[in-house]
């Protein structure tokens, strides 16, 4: 899988998750109740000999295709595409893409930044290190999470604590530098939420009188 589909102005977890959701529910759809060679949806009929096309031009570049209000930004590519499409098969694109995000033959991401105190990240330096986060990864953090039990003495915020060591030797050196930022983002964001151990008024008399 050569295509990336990136999010860069105003792409947020919150966002990245809802699409990445919607996706799969659209591909979800696709592969349950659309019968034949149409995908019959409430304003679109889509061939699937077309969306395949889309995916085939798409995978056919090693390319990093950013999205910005849904509009392709990378126009040697798009142009050439573009102009050969009806209009039917262009107001149905981006319907193909959120397709083909849900099958796993595009990769929806956002990109990644560590450093929130850095300059903010140009587009060409974007594409050129490809940091980016696959919403798979976001969703394999989310899932490695909801593993979490809090023991009585609370949760500490680093890795070790809050991964198994299996989820953790599953990662790539990548993958590992992300984990961290992107959870303290998605936990930050409301994504992910995490269990509080709340602490009764008599315990806390009790810890008081300890520590006196």
């Amino acid at each position: 899988m050569n295509t990336k589909f990136c999010l860069i102005n105003g792409a947020d977890v919150n966002e990245i998750q809802d699409m990445g959701v919607t996706a799969r529910n659209m591909a979800n759809y696709v592969a349950t109740a659309c019968k034949g060679d149409t995908i019959t949806l409430p304003d679109q009929e889509i061939s699937i000999a077309f969306l395949d096309r889309v995916a085939d031009h798409l995978n056919r570049y090693e390319q990093v295709f950013l999205d910005n209000d849904r509009i392709f930004i990378n126009e040697e590519i798009k142009a050439p595409f573009m102009s050969s499409l009806s209009d039917a098969e262009r107001e149905s694109l981006t319907t193909c893409i959120g397709i083909l995000v849900g099958q796993g033959r595009i990769e929806l991401c956002c990109p990644f930044k560590a450093d929130e105190d850095a300059p903010e990240t140009s587009i060409d330096e974007l594409v050129q290190n490809k940091r980016w986060v696959p919403y798979t990864f976001i969703e394999r953090i989310q899932t490695a999470l909801d593993k979490i039990v809090v023991g009585l003495t609370g949760l500490r915020m680093n890795e070790d604590t809050l991964f198994s060591v299996e989820f953790l030797q599953s990662l790539t050196q990548e993958e590992r530098e992300m984990l961290m930022p992107c959870t303290l983002k998605m936990i930050m964001a409301g994504a992910i939420e995490l269990p509080v151990l709340e602490i009764a008024d008599d315990e806390e008399d009790e810890d008081a009188a300890i520590a006196a």
